[in-house]
């Protein structure tokens, strides 16, 4: 009889703690998500904008390309066609080999 006496004091402290502790823990768990929500909005803020950065960048540098073989498409069309050649050399050997 003693044996559940204990017990269901043990049951009832715990009882007691868990009810005690449990406000604590809510706001543990809401300040975590918090900090966990806030540390994945500012990252994908700050991903966005080096996106748009880079985006920016290339669209420049694809114009000041587009702008200098306008003006000058002798080199680059040598330099395509020195490119298509190597590669069909190689590719070409490489049949031959096999």
């Amino acid at each position: 009889m003693e044996k559940k006496q204990d017990l269901r004091e043990a049951l009832d402290v715990i009882n007691k703690a868990a009810v005690s502790q449990k406000d604590e823990l809510i706001e543990t768990i809401s300040e975590s998500y918090t900090n966990l929500k806030n540390v994945f909005e500012g990252g994908h803020k700050k991903i966005s904008e080096k996106i748009k950065e880079q985006r920016e960048f290339v669209g420049e540098k694809a114009l000041e390309l587009d702008q200098r073989v306008h003006e000058n498409p002798w080199p680059y069309i040598g330099g395509v066609g020195a490119c298509v050649f190597v590669l069909g050399f190689l590719l070409g050997n490489h049949n031959k080999v096999s």
